[in-house]
């Protein structure tokens, strides 16, 4: 079970969304990035960027993100 309130989680978002994007607001959390993901209703911040080539939306992308940082998270140290 992945507690997902740990800097370790935060950790793997952050390292996973990186594989997907090529920009995340400086001092954004992990989950404040799932949470702006999440908000289609809102714009993303100027300096939150996708890769161009990548096609898929938001809900696409946050499960892509979630599920790398699942394996990132559960690799043995």
């Amino acid at each position: 079970m992945i507690d997902k309130t740990t800097p370790r989680w935060n950790k793997a978002i952050l390292l996973s969304a990186s594989h997907f994007m090529s920009g995340v607001p400086a001092g954004m959390t992990g989950m404040e990035l799932i949470d702006t993901l999440l908000d289609e209703e809102t714009p993303l911040p100027e300096d939150m960027l996708l890769w161009e080539s990548l096609d898929a939306d938001r809900l696409d992308l946050v499960e892509h993100i979630s599920s790398l940082a699942e394996d990132f998270y559960n690799f043995p140290l």
